[in-house]
């Protein structure tokens, strides 16, 4: 069931049903329906529940060529806190 979904990962919904759906129950449902409709399509999406302290968007990584060649090169120490920076 839905409703025992503690954390949602929600990307851009156009369907009014669905957003309802996702919506039940939230706080500040208004505001959400906002922020769901100005979402990126396929790079952006709202994380909300218990995971998290306050609904927040997030924007996915692009897999291009850059991100495979910092793949090849990120067993060293600095490569890894290279990323973990341009994640945060």
């Amino acid at each position: 069931m839905l409703s025992q979904i503690g954390t949602k990962i929600v990307a851009q919904l156009n369907d009014e049903k669905d957003i309802q759906a996702v919506l039940t129950g939230v706080h500040g449902a208004p505001q959400l329906r906002t922020v769901l409709a100005g979402l990126d399509s396929k790079k952006q999406a709202l994380v909300m529940g218990h995971a998290v302290a306050m609904p927040i968007v997030v924007q996915t990584r692009e897999y291009d060529a850059a991100f495979y060649e910092a793949m090849q090169n990120s067993v060293s120490p600095e490569a890894i806190k290279k990323l973990v920076q341009e994640l945060f």
